[in-house]
């Protein structure tokens, strides 16, 4: 594989807004991703159970596993833990990736538009989403598309506002979106609404959806990204 870069339930009130900003700042860039990976190697990695790789072997081989699994489009995907676990080659390294759904899942959430080069220049990305949205699953979606930028591509990933709700923590960061993006800056927008989609224009990849729909969205990205698809 070729060593390129991407193609690209609320809160109760008593919650405070900008908790969950802060939240979602720290998340981004904490390799989560890499600690699950460790315990389940720890988990996996003795002398009476075989490993994720030699399970991901036999599952391309055709053997039946105690785990689910399937092969898809030559990729190996098991579930562990409630995880999808696949491994992906870039450059020369092979990775493991978990992730909350497997292709098979994802097939009805299509992508719409493209990218232009500048998307790829740099190795900075920023994340932005709507900080007066409190959800759990928009720090999900934001913890699991920072890690796989992180860890894969060796991406810097910086959280930003889409819009701009005048509260001191988006007084210190970028206030862009898709449709506000004058600097043209590598963009991926979260956008928490009940439409389930994913769209490229030009600098930015805009992710939509809901609760677990929004999670799904950038997981069918990632595993585009990875050609899985």
């Amino acid at each position: 594989m070729e060593d390129n870069k991407p193609t690209v339930t609320p809160a109760s009130s008593e919650d405070n807004p900008v908790n969950y900003l802060l939240v979602i700042g720290t998340v981004i860039g904490i390799f989560a991703v890499l600690l699950v990976s460790f315990a389940l190697y720890n988990h996996y990695a003795t002398p009476e159970i075989k490993n994720i790789g030699e399970l991901h072997t036999d599952n391309l081989m055709g053997e039946d596993l105690e785990e689910e699994a399937y092969v898809y489009n030559g990729y190996s995907f098991l579930n562990i833990d409630g995880l999808w676990f696949t491994e992906v080659e870039v450059g020369d390294n092979v990775f493991s990736i978990p992730l909350r759904f497997g292709p098979q899942e994802l097939e009805n959430v299509t992508i719409d538009g493209s990218l232009t080069t500048e998307f790829y220049m740099g190795n900075e990305i920023y994340i932005s989403f709507d900080p007066t949205v409190e959800s759990k699953y928009l720090t999900l979606a934001a913890s699991e598309l920072a890690t796989n930028l992180n860890s894969v591509y060796d991406l810097s990933t910086m959280s930003a506002c889409s819009v701009n709700d005048n509260s001191t923590l988006c007084n210190n960061r970028q206030v862009i979106s898709c449709d506000n993006n004058p600097d043209n800056l590598p963009l991926i927008e979260l956008s928490y609404v009940n439409e389930t989609s994913i769209e490229l224009s030009g600098t930015c990849v805009k992710l939509s959806g809901t609760e677990w729909e929004l999670v799904r969205a950038v997981d069918r990205l990632l595993l585009s990204w990875y050609g899985v698809y």
